[in-house]
């Protein structure tokens, strides 16, 4: 029984997916983001089996042994861009640690002025950070977990979903621009469009992705500690 369903919740999700992918292809509407789509069906058709998360999991569970394996193939393409990683390191340094203070001045600030407690400004904060370090992040600096999580997983979507935008709007021409644009605002929801452009936007883009956790993850704390 138990096998059963950890089958029919991989074969859900590869289907969920499959489907949200070719509507997102032949509409061509930014909505219709294929991991938001197939959450949405996929949270459907288990409320209407009475169905809950840990039933998901049974098969969701392999699902994530087996993206937390892909993650190693990231590797290749930062080996293959190297040599261009290398005569952009400042710009690329320079780029991601100048939007990580905006961003977190920008939360702070906002938050701040509205009236809202250290509890909700540090859990938010790591909002662009891809989601594992994100939590640790907050979790850390005495945020709420799920809040968190929520928070980091819906920028993470709506950057995939309307990165496209503003990249026309801003007249973003190179890679290494898409790449950290994605990388550091949208974490890994935006690296995965940014590969669906180009090989080199999505190298870019894991570097962003990579320098934002770790610059974050310093920066975060020490600005919470002397702001607070």
């Amino acid at each position: 029984m138990v096998v059963l369903k950890a089958i029919f919740m991989i074969l859900l999700t590869v289907l969920t997916y499959i489907i949200s992918r070719k509507l997102q292809i032949k509409y061509k509407n930014p909505l219709l983001n294929p991991s938001l789509i197939s959450a949405i069906l996929i949270i459907t058709i288990l409320v209407l089996l009475n169905l809950d998360y840990s039933d998901y999991m049974a098969g969701g569970k392999w699902i994530n042994y087996m993206l937390n394996c892909t993650v190693v193939s990231l590797a290749l393409p930062l080996y293959k861009y190297w040599e261009t990683i290398k005569r952009h390191a400042k710009v690329i340094f320079t780029s991601v640690l100048v939007s990580t203070l905006i961003n977190f001045f920008l939360i702070y600030l906002t938050l701040k002025v509205f009236g809202y407690s250290k509890e909700i400004i540090v859990t938010l904060l790591p909002k662009s950070i891809t989601a594992a370090v994100g939590l640790q992040v907050s979790h850390q600096l005495g945020g709420i977990d799920a809040i968190a999580v929520m928070f980091i997983t819906f920028t993470g979507i709506i950057g995939s979903m309307f990165g496209e935008y503003f990249i026309n709007i801003f007249k973003f021409k190179n890679s290494i621009a898409r790449g950290l644009f994605y990388g550091n605002s949208a974490h890994g929801f935006g690296t995965a469009k940014a590969f669906e452009f180009d090989i080199e936007d999505g190298t870019f883009s894991s570097i962003g992705m990579i320098l934002t956790a770790v610059l974050s993850s310093i920066i975060i704390p020490i600005l919470v500690l002397i702001l607070y």
